[in-house]
């Protein structure tokens, strides 16, 4: 395996992932509930991390969970192994079990493990261990971006084939299965490094070219039937085609020859006109696109990343 450093990026990627420190982070408001529950999880074999123990020694150096209104939190199982858990009322559940039942290669709905009563609003989820979209390890050659780009968008297009707005469509909300990237775990929050927060991730040889980790969509608290045609299907693609437009910003720097051809804007040009043509044909419509790009612009990502570290 070989060791994912960075380095020095360009400004517009998120610092937060790399931006280690030793500074002892006190719990803010929403995470006291996590601490509450800390007691009742580890009774039903889920271990929080030791940040949110009453029994946690002051100054104990860790980060706080990723997510402004702290819905979501990692632990570990026995039988699951590292998970996430998350708040979810009984609507959210069953749209998660929905969409799952439907047998599609394209679906990149995130799995149910389980769920279990907890929490304020009487539910928590159990899903599979991942990493935000766009943090750290960060894509190093266009074809992996552009890969997860169309996972992204197949993402949608399922959703809506069956008449689903997710009615939150943005970058946050769009995961990846980092299991066989990163065999040996990574922090939750600083997804840069190891759990322990003490070594930098170890990426497996040939990275996402040779693993293809899978995208998922996540957070279908807002998710609901519609008829075709709704406005939350227009609103679900205007968020999509924001989220492809940051993450073609972010890269624009360190993958330049993605935009050799095309600008991030006549990027997102080419998608907003096949969805106004028919937003169920996404797919089909810009696969060809994206596979232009897999043909002919895959970077030498040792030359690219090495000038950055």
């Amino acid at each position: 395996m070989t060791c994912c450093c960075p380095g020095l990026k360009p400004h517009t990627l998120r610092e937060t992932d790399e931006t280690h420190d030793t500074m002892a982070r006190p719990l803010s408001q929403n995470e006291r509930a996590w601490q509450q529950l800390y007691d009742d999880l580890h009774s039903k074999g889920f271990q929080l991390r030791p940040r949110y123990s009453a029994q946690c020694p002051p100054g104990h150096k860790d980060y706080p969970i990723p997510y402004n209104d702290g819905s979501m939190n990692d632990a570990s199982h026995a039988t699951y192994g590292r998970v996430v858990l998350k708040f979810a009322n009984s609507a959210e559940r069953e749209m998660l079990e929905q969409l799952r039942s439907i047998p599609d290669a394209n679906q990149h709905v995130l799995p149910l493990l389980s769920s279990l009563h907890a929490g304020p609003e009487g539910n928590l989820i159990v899903m599979p261990f991942f990493g935000k979209l766009g943090t750290a390890p960060y894509f190093e050659t266009s074809k992996d971006l552009m890969c997860a780009l169309l996972q992204v968008a197949q993402g949608v297009a399922f959703m809506h084939s069956h008449n689903i707005a997710h009615g939150a469509i943005h970058r946050d909300n769009f995961v990846e299965d980092r299991s066989q990237l990163i065999p040996g775990g990574f922090h939750f929050v600083a997804t840069g490094w190891s759990s322990d927060l003490k070594n930098r991730i170890q990426v497996v040889k040939g990275g996402r070219s040779a693993t293809q980790p899978k995208i998922f969509i996540v957070n279908l608290r807002s998710a609901k039937e519609v008829s075709p045609g709704a406005v939350e299907l227009s609103n679900d693609i205007e968020g999509l085609l924001h989220t492809i437009a940051s993450l073609l910003e972010d890269y624009s720097e360190l993958l330049p020859s993605l935009t050799a051809r095309m600008t991030a804007t006549e990027v997102v040009e080419v998608l907003k006109a096949e969805f106004d043509k028919e937003p169920r044909m996404l797919v089909h419509r810009v696969r060809p696109w994206f596979t232009y790009f897999h043909q002919q612009l895959t970077i030498n990502h040792t030359r690219q990343i090495d000038q950055f570290h």
